[in-house]
């Protein structure tokens, strides 16, 4: 995606597509954090609060495992899970946790974005044409590579 662009109209930086491009929530509320997680496993969904680590199927590929360089660990052996000790699920505390964790990278890289925005629309106010080409062959690249665009 291309975030400088010459359209006639004095605005070097389309917003636009910059805002399109800010990342959605990872999950909408704790339930449905849950629920995609646990859906993981088994492709069914039992009410509960699953386990991160083995997303709810209570085993997990044996760290030590070497995979095939064909098959991956498709046949690598499988070990109870230790966070979970085999059961697929833990307490709601420490899924609430990992939630607020998720969540909290989430709302961190959306309050960034946010700067980074007030930043382009003053420079789509303040800089000339001769500027901002110069900045889109150095800064913007670096800038565009640091945000995947």
């Amino acid at each position: 995606m291309v975030i400088f662009s010459s359209n006639g109209k004095g605005k070097f930086f389309d917003l636009e597509s910059w805002r399109k491009a800010f990342p959605k929530p990872p999950y909408k509320d704790i339930q449905d954090a849950a629920r995609q997680i646990g859906i993981c496993s088994s492709g069914k969904w039992k009410p509960g609060w699953p386990c991160i680590e083995c997303n709810g199927s209570g085993r997990i590929i044996d760290p030590e495992a070497v995979g095939d360089v064909v098959e991956g660990h498709k046949f690598s052996r499988r070990i109870d899970c230790p966070d979970c000790k085999g059961s697929g699920a833990i307490t709601e505390k420490a899924f609430k946790a990992w939630f607020d964790g998720v969540m909290g990278k989430w709302k961190e890289d959306i309050k960034a974005r946010r700067m980074d925005e007030k930043i382009l629309k003053i420079l789509n106010r303040k800089l000339s044409i001769q500027e901002a080409t110069a900045i889109s062959n150095y800064a913007l690249e670096a800038y565009a590579s640091v945000w995947g665009l």
